[in-house]
């Protein structure tokens, strides 16, 4: 490495306004010669202002620096200015996935699928910054419509809720069984959803569930893909049209 360095200090000598600058500055800062890094990249900069390769150089350098927003706001404006660039666009969506920026974070990635879909980095970033792979892929401690999220809820009381998050868990994964298990007994569980679903249910209140309404719910999900319940005025009908649209 340390020839290599040498070689485009050489040639940055010879030519002030060579783009090697670039790749000098690249190589100190993987060498942790950051000031050395950030002074190269600022004089090439000089020469060169609008440079996406040597801006993105400058993030990673900021960035490693500790200086994250002011790496984030060159990113933005490479990305802006220039939205095919896989380096700018991967290293800004990582940043936006970190900060929960995901829809940010995703709408740069479907941008990004178009000139490098088969990118590992970018195939990556969309399971991130993709709520439906995040549950199935995600930290299991992440309290995001996981498993142990949604009996969480349960252990609470919170049936409704409990049976939202299972819901949208299993329609990520229908083939997983623990999913399907859980939404027949919670349905049981509950005192009908028409009206106050949002509300915290008591414990106990399973004593009083719609006779019937696991067996409903049982039948949704061996069909999930059919249409919503017909309209209907009994309160399991009622309560099957919403867990079904919730």
């Amino acid at each position: 490495m340390n020839g290599e360095i040498s070689e485009l200090r050489r040639r940055l000598r010879d030519d002030p306004r060579s783009l090697v600058f670039v790749r000098l500055a690249e190589a100190l800062r993987k060498e942790g010669e950051r000031a050395q890094a950030l002074s190269v990249i600022r004089s090439g900069l000089r020469h060169h202002p609008d440079l996406p390769t040597a801006r993105v150089v400058l993030a990673r350098i900021h960035l490693e620096a500790g200086a994250r927003q002011l790496a984030l706001a060159i990113l933005e404006e490479v990305a802006a200015a220039d939205p095919e660039n896989v380096a700018a666009g991967t290293m800004l969506a990582g940043l936006l996935v970190e900060d929960g920026r995901l829809r940010e974070a995703r709408a740069l990635l479907d941008h990004l699928k178009l000139t490098a879909g088969q990118d590992a980095v970018v195939q990556s970033l969309i399971l991130l910054a993709t709520p439906e792979q995040k549950r199935l892929h995600g930290d299991p401690d992440d309290p995001f419509d996981t498993p142990r999220w949604a009996d969480r809820l349960a252990g609470h009381g919170d049936y409704p809720r409990a049976t939202r998050a299972w819901q949208r868990i299993f329609q990520a994964n229908p083939r997983d069984r623990r999913a399907r298990g859980r939404l027949v007994e919670l349905s049981r569980a509950l005192d009908g959803l028409g009206d106050g679903g949002s509300d915290i249910v008591a414990p106990g209140a399973f004593r009083h569930a719609i006779p019937g309404a696991g067996e409903a719910v049982a039948a949704l999900l061996d069909d999930h893909a059919a249409a919503p319940p017909p309209e209907g005025s009994s309160a399991l009908a009622a309560w099957a049209r919403h867990f079904w649209t919730s």
